[in-house]
């Protein structure tokens, strides 16, 4: 959001952030109750779990995400120097001294 006051960013900000977090909490309270209501509690550890995992998976990608750009970055710019140089290569071969015959 560009262009926009501060007060404006950071109340849409608190808007979206809680009204996601209030989704999840949700979901995840009724997935427990469920589970709770369906196995008699034996079945928490398993939604608790898969939890975590999912936490800890968000977690890395998003700690790798930027390592992963730069990585991507540098792949192209490398790339692109050796496309050049093997295109000025192509140019310099062809405007060189020809053979007459």
């Amino acid at each position: 959001m560009t262009d926009v006051p501060p007060m404006v960013k950071w109340t849409a900000a608190v808007i979206a952030g809680g009204g996601i977090a209030g989704l999840t909490q949700g979901v995840t309270a009724t997935l427990r109750a469920n589970s709770t209501v369906w196995t008699g509690g034996l079945g928490n550890f398993i939604i608790a779990t898969a939890e975590l995992g999912g936490a800890l998976i968000v977690s890395i990608l998003a700690l790798a995400a930027p390592a992963v750009a730069i990585a991507l970055v540098v792949l192209f710019l490398w790339l692109a120097i050796r496309l050049l140089r093997w295109l000025l290569r192509g140019v310099h071969a062809s405007t060189g001294p020809k053979e007459t015959l």
